[in-house]
């Protein structure tokens, strides 16, 4: 009977440190996952702080680039005061983009490893019958003096650039005080105080000849070329956003693939007709896989789509006439509907925005807010003005989608 006793009391025993075990595993197993998740979310808030630190630096330097965007013109002047007109065209690669959500550092890395400015210079006499112009391509300017110098090894000029503002038009500065004026309007650019410039002043520097030329010129009427703005615990966080990451790449592949394709109108040279063709094509397709994708996958989606774009025209009369040129790495404006296109390797810079021959009337902004949301699945066509680096004519033209 006292053996029974013993026996009962060991398996009660027994039973109550294995519930006991049970207990503190389930306790073991909750702090674990509580710990995971307060690790996530402070990696997360690192996270969110890294990337709004890079958000600020990078919205700063588009306030600049955005602001000195545009079109000028003005003087340009040798020692002996011999006169010719020049035109400045700057562009910016990236316009500014602005999504409903936290974008990853390597996001916004690749947005402001890859911000630019692509600048035509031009000059010509006053009778046009002479007319010289270059091409720059991936210009970073100082963002603490404002300065931006322009060399390349095809150009024979090379130019030293100031901003400035049209009240310093007929003041005969110094350099250094010229650069102290660009000094503070670069810092009122980038806090936000100031939304555009006024001009710019600066040299050419010839390869050629050991006389230097000064230049003023101001933004030029309509000049501006862009508007004025653990565990589950872990999977679950990436999953989220991941599915906003590719909301966002959603509406950029809705905006390519209605853009992408064909164009082709025409324009006149003096008396003379020419026909213009414009090929769109997006470097990437859509991805469509039936699984939630790493962010690293979508992050690169997201900063290696753009247009490769190829120009052809021609005198209709003569097939054989026809001249071209290719660009890569168009990143088109996909709030207004614009895209810019400025290369080296092609002597014209091209600005052109999204057009529907049926209601000229609609702003090209209209037309990629609906293509966004949509409500639009193909542009009818593109408009725009051809400048050549080879003279001082600006060319208007339409284009239309083709079949092809």
């Amino acid at each position: 009977m006292k053996n029974l006793i013993l026996i009962a009391l060991i398996a009660l025993l027994s039973v109550g440190c294995s519930n006991d075990d049970d207990a503190m595993a389930e306790k073991a197993r909750l702090e674990g996952r509580e710990a995971a998740k307060t690790q996530v979310d402070a990696e997360n808030e690192n996270l969110a702080k890294r990337a709004k630190a890079m958000e600020d630096d990078l919205s700063s330097r588009q306030r600049f680039y955005q602001a000195v965007s545009g079109i000028y013109e003005g003087k340009m002047r040798d020692a002996r005061n011999a006169e010719w007109n020049v035109r400045l065209t700057l562009v910016s690669t990236l316009p500014v983009y602005q999504p409903n959500r936290t974008r990853t550092p390597a996001e916004i890395e690749a947005d402001i490893n890859n911000l630019y400015l692509n600048v035509q210079t031009l000059q010509w006499n006053r009778s046009q019958s002479s007319a010289s112009g270059c091409a720059f391509e991936k210009i970073r300017p100082d963002l603490k003096t404002g300065r931006i110098e322009l060399v390349a090894p095809n150009c024979p000029n090379s130019y030293s650039i100031d901003l400035s503002e049209e009240s310093h038009m007929e003041s005969n500065m110094e350099m250094a005080q010229a650069l102290q004026i660009s000094s503070n309007l670069t810092a009122s650019l980038l806090s936000g105080q100031k939304g555009s410039i006024g001009a710019l002043a600066g040299y050419r520097h010839s390869a050629r000849r050991s006389s230097t030329y000064s230049f003023f010129a101001t933004r030029a009427t309509g000049g501006r070329l862009v508007p004025e703005n653990p565990g589950s615990a872990v999977d679950e966080d990436v999953a989220i956003r991941v599915q906003e990451m590719e909301a966002d790449l959603a509406k950029r592949h809705a905006f390519y693939s209605a853009a992408a394709g064909t164009y082709e109108g025409s324009f006149k040279i003096s008396s003379t007709d020419y026909k213009i063709r414009l090929t769109f094509v997006p470097s990437l397709p859509p991805y469509t896989a039936n699984r939630i994708r790493t962010i690293e996958e979508v992050t690169s989606d997201l900063t290696n789509l753009y247009f490769n774009v190829q120009v052809v025209q021609w005198n209709p009369k003569n097939n054989l006439s026809s001249v071209g040129c290719r660009i890569q790495s168009v990143r088109p404006d996909l709030v207004n509907g614009k895209i810019n296109i400025a290369s080296e390797s092609c002597p014209n810079f091209f600005a052109l925005e999204l057009f529907d021959g049926r209601n000229p009337q609609i702003k090209s902004q209209t037309i990629a807010a609906e293509i966004r949301k949509g409500d639009a699945k193909e542009a009818q066509g593109v408009r725009g003005e051809i400048r050549p680096t080879t003279n001082a004519s600006i060319f208007s033209f339409t284009a239309t989608r083709t079949g092809n």
